[in-house]
């Protein structure tokens, strides 16, 4: 208390010091609105204003009744509404997009490199498939599922693994105070869905490779 700190060639007295048990909050410091302001070169401008209601209040009703009398607002009633405003989450959430589109290509290349693989070291058993009579749509069939059942087991280890993970980074308390994994089944099913997107993806090569394999050929393949 009353120790002085330089803030951008601005001389400060300590007034008082907080503890709140975050440490995100208890990282920070509190100056007076004017101060900030000045600091920022903001002067008149507001980010954010905190209103408290009375018990019974219609919330709804109130965030509309302040952006009909205020248009220059924007209402936040809870969390899930500051995408709406924050430029930064909306780069985020494209950013986001950007890096899943990219995953699920590289993990369709993969697929399909390992089925591609796994199609040329049974070249004679295809062969000989065929030459027992199997049909065209059989032999998809047999790689189209292989490459279903390897990426859902890869997204079933993904999702366990993913759980994990973020249960172990919310341990960290500043990453806590800013993120609050919720699991829902609409993750595990989209997850889901881009495994089963990546499978097809990637057996759409190999499994047209082995099906165009004729029995003789095949079979006198080494």
């Amino acid at each position: 208390m009353g120790e002085t700190v330089e803030i951008r060639d601005r001389t400060l007295t300590v007034v008082g010091i907080y503890h709140t048990g975050e440490v995100f909050a208890d990282g920070g410091a509190a100056l007076p609105l004017a101060t900030l302001q000045e600091l920022e070169n903001k002067q008149g401008l507001y980010t954010l204003f905190f209103v408290r209601v009375k018990p019974g209040v219609d919330i709804d009703a109130l965030a509309a009744q302040i952006e009909t009398d205020h248009s220059d607002l924007a209402t936040l009633v809870d969390i899930g509404d500051v995408g709406e405003v924050d430029q930064g989450l909306e780069i985020l959430d494209a950013v986001n997009l950007g890096i899943t589109i990219l995953a699920v290509f590289i993990g369709g290349i993969a697929v399909m490199n390992t089925m591609v693989m796994a199609v040329f070291e049974r070249t004679r058993e295809f062969g000989i498939l065929r030459a027992l009579g199997w049909r065209t749509r059989r032999i998809l069939q047999m790689v189209v599922g292989e490459s279903l059942l390897l990426c859902l087991f890869a997204s079933a280890l993904g999702s366990a693994l993913a759980v994990g993970l973020t249960r172990l980074i919310v341990l960290v308390p500043t990453i806590r105070a800013f993120i609050s994994p919720e699991y829902t089944a609409d993750v595990f099913l989209r997850g889901l869905a881009v495994g089963v997107g990546v499978a097809l993806l990637g057996a759409i090569y190999p499994a047209w490779r082995a099906a165009s394999f004729s029995p003789a050929q095949a079979i006198r393949y080494e």
